[in-house]
């Protein structure tokens, strides 16, 4: 089985994830998921925070276990999606990812 990582974007903890761990949980109770936290946040917040996004990856991947070659990743960031979640031309661009 493919495990799911959940990753909360720039300013958030995985505890904001929750809701939805608990959902799937619930339909899929044999699935792997992981919620790692962005360093300086969540079980992290006495890491120091990345300054740029290439930075957030060790220690994510530190989080994720060694035995699992491959993993699903759902991650989103308020952050990106507000300039452009408005612009009409923008909502067809990711249709075809329902």
């Amino acid at each position: 089985m493919v495990p799911i990582v959940l990753i909360r974007g720039l300013l958030r903890e995985s505890g904001h994830w929750k809701p939805l761990v608990e959902a799937l949980q619930t339909r899929m109770p044999n699935q792997v998921i992981l919620t790692p936290n962005v360093a300086g946040n969540g079980s992290l917040h006495f890491c120091q925070s990345p300054t740029q996004i290439e930075q957030m990856l060790p220690a994510l991947l530190e989080q994720l276990p060694d035995e699992y070659e491959t993993f699903h990743v759902v991650a989103i960031s308020m952050a990106q999606c507000s300039p452009v979640c408005g612009r009409s031309n923008t909502r067809n661009k990711w249709q075809h990812l329902r």
